[in-house]
């Protein structure tokens, strides 16, 4: 097996594969956002059945809260480990670098700062 430095880079700075194909960051960003999700859904089910009893409200806005965050996000990580493995790694940062730069957007935020300009010497 050959080792050289740029293997190594690449190794340190990849972040590495933590559960079904995601790496940390992934699974923490669909986790927030199916748990916002959820709690949205458990708000909206938990004032339908109140008029109805209140301890039944209580009791499916928990199971709609807790269950509903866990079944999203499975099914979320699924489908994430399904399109990265047919469409590579980096598809969606590319797709989202071309669709800024189709807006004229994209240079002014991938390749120029205040203090760095790609391609200009310093």
């Amino acid at each position: 097996m050959e080792h050289s430095e740029f293997q190594l880079a690449d190794d340190l700075t990849n972040e590495p594969v933590v559960f079904m194909g995601c790496t940390g960051s992934e699974i923490s960003v669909v986790a927030m956002v199916c748990g916002v999700t959820s709690l949205f859904a458990a708000v909206i089910v938990f004032i339908m059945l109140f008029s109805v009893s209140s301890s039944l409200a209580i009791l499916a806005a928990a199971v709609i809260a807790m269950g509903g965050t866990i079944a999203l996000s499975v099914y979320v990580l699924r489908k994430l480990m399904t399109n990265k493995e047919e469409r590579g790694d980096n598809y969606y940062k590319e797709v989202l670098q071309l669709m800024l730069s189709e807006w004229s957007v994209g240079d002014r935020i991938f390749n120029k700062t205040e203090s760095f300009q790609r391609g200009r010497s310093l």
